[in-house]
């Protein structure tokens, strides 16, 4: 694991970062320019993708199904916030004339997106922790279906209001993939009792148990991995393979800093989370000059298992 400064033009920003691919964004005119970048190859022009509708604030992560430097038949795939549209997607391999395609929903709202790759079908999770499969093979055709109903446990249902940052109502929801084809719903715990630290406290982990129908078990291990969790990006990686790396823990982001006194501070919103104990083992403290800064964003090794 390694902690480097990539270089991001003033005029965007970035929005995901999918196998190796960092995912930029931009306004260009009435649209939305969209680049895909790749810092960690030394050798490869960025792609320009057609604009997506809407304003700048309304996309909220943007993933791939694989990376373009070696497949080119991958799907991006955006979360948004467009009129009563949820998500979007974009197929090259469709030709000159590909373009976005809207979905548009009446879905809750969609807290996370994932490409599953077992099933090989991006995957959402709604606020109220429902999680349904997206089929985009046919562009002009594409079917969402309702997979998994939300965890039944206490701890997944019980009452956020202590564990909410402050003037936020609603759940934080993720999904990530093991290394073993294991979905995983991960619920983010605050603390709200205190409106100066709206610090990550820690998360509930619950993985789909698929022996009998599509449901959830809570676990309290990560079948040895490794999780990095982040708004933009979040992957799982085998322990065993990354010395540095704490089995059965969960590396974690914030996307906002907090104000002590008359500095702001993010302190308290990166770490790791033992999963096996229950607490936050590790705190790092980043530098942080305005309430502006953008978090932090894991990016995925481009000789990934995914590549």
């Amino acid at each position: 694991m390694y902690s480097f400064k990539v270089l991001v033009p003033f005029f965007m920003d970035y929005k995901g970062s999918s196998h190796g691919c960092l995912v930029l964004v931009g306004r260009q005119g009435k649209g939305i320019h969209v680049r895909l970048s790749f810092p960690l190859l030394s050798k490869h022009e960025d792609i320009d993708l057609p604009p997506l509708r809407g304003q700048l604030s309304e996309i909220k992560k943007v993933i791939l199904s694989a990376n373009p430097s070696s497949n080119h038949t991958y799907t991006v795939m955006a979360m948004i916030n467009y009129r009563k549209r949820r998500l979007a997607f974009y197929k090259p391999a469709a030709g000159d004339q590909a373009d976005w395609t809207y979905i548009s929903s009446s879905y809750e709202k969609i807290l996370d997106i994932l490409y599953y790759n077992k099933n090989q079908q991006f995957y959402f999770v709604e606020e109220s922790g429902t999680v349904f499969a997206c089929d985009v093979n046919d562009p002009n055709d594409p079917k969402v279906l309702p997979i998994l109903a939300p965890p039944s446990y206490p701890s997944f249902g019980q009452s956020d209001d202590d564990y909410l940052p402050f003037g936020y109502f609603g759940k934080y929801l993720y999904l990530v993939e093991l290394s073993s084809w294991e979905l995983l719903l991960i619920k983010m715990c605050r603390n709200n009792k205190d409106e100066s630290r709206h610090c990550i406290i820690g998360f509930s982990v619950y993985k789909m148990n698929p022996l009998v129908e599509p449901k959830w078990i809570e676990v309290q291990n990560l079948s040895g991995d490794t999780i990095f969790l982040g708004n933009y990006s979040s992957l799982a990686v085998r322990a065993s393979d990354f010395r540095e790396c704490k089995p059965n823990c969960i590396y974690f982001t914030d996307w906002y800093v907090k104000k002590c006194s008359d500095e702001w501070t993010g302190a308290d919103h990166i770490g790791v989370f033992s999963l096996e104990e229950g607490i936050i083992i590790e705190r790092y403290p980043i530098e942080v000059r305005s309430r502006v800064l953008r978090p932090p964003i894991w990016i995925e090794p481009t000789l990934s298992r995914h590549c």
